[in-house]
C-alpha cells in the first residue's frame, strides 16, 4: 500500500503540516500580502496553472525575505543584561 507523505506549508522554513489543497498555513497564508493572496486563488479558480505557479514563487520570495529581515533583527538586537 502506498502511503501518501502529509503536505506542509510551502513558506521556507515552515514544517507545519496542512491539509490536502492548502498552500500555506493559515499564519503564513494570512501573513502574505492580500494582493498576491487573491492572485493565487483566482489563478487556482481558473485552472490558469502557469500564472498560478509563478504567484506562488513570488509568495514564497516574500517569505523568504521577511525570515531573513527577522533573523537579522534577532541577531543585531541589543540585550539589556549584555554590558
Amino acid at each position: 500500500m502506498t502511503r501518501i507523505r502529509p503536505s506542509t506549508c510551502d513558506a521556507p522554513g515552515c514544517n507545519i503540516v496542512i491539509p490536502r489543497g492548502q498552500l500555506m498555513c493559515r499564519a503564513h497564508w494570512f501573513a502574505t500580502p492580500i494582493h498576491l493572496r487573491r492572485a493565487i486563488s483566482d489563478a487556482w479558480k481558473a485552472r490558469r496553472m502557469t500564472e498560478w505557479s509563478g504567484h506562488c514563487f513570488e509568495a514564497r520570495a516574500f517569505h523568504t525575505g521577511t525570515a531573513i529581515r527577522r533573523a537579522a533583527i534577532t541577531a543585531n538586537s541589543t540585550r539589556k543584561h549584555d554590558a
